[in-house]
């Protein structure tokens, strides 16, 4: 779970970084992101040389909650099986991400301490 979550986060990292080029270095407001993203791609790690990577399709979507947002997300994971008959997992996740105060950071409503093993969860857009 941590790893999709990561995994998840970087993907996020990546639709909220990438736009059109009128919108480049403008300060949008959070509603700017809301909205429905979809993609895929290979996950690896450092272990991919000894296992196998996997191949994932996303479904993220960014809504608004109360004074933050809401972000949903779907990872459908394929990995093994056969090409007619490959073996699928899906796992979802939800985090709600409310303003800290600090310019344009949000922090996980359900965020914990990762020094005492618990998840961490936090935004900067």
């Amino acid at each position: 779970m941590k790893r999709m979550i990561a995994l998840t986060m970087l993907l996020l990292g990546g639709l909220l970084t990438i736009g059109p080029a009128a919108l480049a270095g403008q300060n949008l407001p959070i509603e700017a992101f809301f909205g429905r993203y979809s993609g895929g791609g290979i996950a690896s790690n450092e272990d991919s040389l000894y296992f196998a990577v996997t191949a994932r399709d996303f479904d993220v979507t960014i809504a608004a909650a109360g004074r933050g947002f809401r972000v949903d997300w779907t990872s459908v994971i394929r990995r093994g099986g056969t090409p007619d008959k490959p073996r699928i997992r899906r796992k979802s996740a939800s985090k709600i991400l409310m303003p800290t105060g600090q310019p344009s950071v949000f922090h996980g409503t359900q965020s914990g301490d990762p020094l005492a093993g618990k998840e961490m969860c936090w935004a900067h857009i």
